[in-house]
């Protein structure tokens, strides 16, 4: 069985425009709103792929109704949780050179036992069941800082040891808990993240993203990182290996011939 644990969902409204003019009136040629989060994504994926999957969150307001309704098209179990706190809005605006632009809501207070019900709700699933990997995502609402991920990994290492824990979230969040001593097994951040991370320049040079990785002892320390490069593919740390994939655009390609393997300090 896999976990996604999203505290911070939204709906996400996509609007597609001519030109995005600011300060002038834009008309939307074509609109389409969907359940926003990445804890349902990385759900819905799971399920597709034949994982048992339960997909954890809080909802709320019209937009939760909104979220549950759509989840029901899913082939995920979803374990809910109704704040009575609206869900936040996410806007994206695309023109026709697909230039795009987001809006992004915080999301609004929580009280805390909300927090205790789901991390409650976590505990007794990950006692009754075989749980083999939880995946914490995305940002947290206002009032919320990291150490509450950090207490949901330190409650899944207690219970389930052998379990993979999977942190996908960015900015200040990810860099205070890489800065603990409770680390997670996975991350993904992609090019600008890492780079927010590290102080250091963007780049989407491999070589340079493994050295820069294995100076730092921290990032060391984590199992797998899936780096992100956009058009330019990715570079994955694994154990002690690193790995650069690049998309080839036939259709043909074989995975394995995708990938470069260095071993460390090559």
């Amino acid at each position: 069985m896999i976990i996604t644990v999203t505290v911070n969902p939204s709906v996400d409204r996509l609007y597609k425009i001519d030109r995005l003019i600011p300060g002038s009136l834009n008309r939307v040629e074509a609109k389409k709103h969907m359940v926003g989060g990445k804890g349902f994504n990385a759900g819905r994926v799971a399920s597709l792929l034949g994982s048992q999957t339960f997909v954890f969150g809080f909802i709320g307001g019209e937009n939760g109704k909104f979220i549950e309704q759509e989840s029901h098209h899913d082939k995920y179990n979803t374990w809910f949780i109704d704040t009575g706190v609206e869900t936040r809005n996410c806007l994206q605006i695309i023109d026709n050179n697909n230039n795009k632009t987001e809006i992004n809501e915080s999301g609004l207070p929580i009280e805390a036992k909300y927090y205790a019900q789901l991390k409650n709700s976590l505990k007794g699933i990950l006692k009754s069941k075989d749980v083999k990997a939880v995946s914490l995502n995305g940002s947290l609402p206002q009032g919320c800082d990291y150490h509450y991920y950090l207490d949901l990994i330190s409650l899944i290492r207690e219970i389930k040891p052998s379990c993979a824990i999977l942190l996908d979230t960015s900015g200040n969040i990810l860099n205070q808990i890489l800065d603990t001593n409770i680390k997670p097994d996975i991350i993904k951040p992609n090019e600008h993240e890492i780079a927010d991370y590290l102080g250091k320049e963007v780049t989407t040079d491999p070589m340079q993203l493994m050295n820069d990785i294995e100076s730092n002892p921290n990032l060391r320390r984590v199992y797998i990182i899936f780096v992100s490069l956009g058009s330019k593919g990715c570079m994955i740390k694994h154990g002690e290996s690193y790995y650069y994939a690049v998309q080839k655009k036939s259709k043909l390609s074989i995975q394995k011939d995708l990938v470069t393997q260095w071993s460390v300090g090559f």
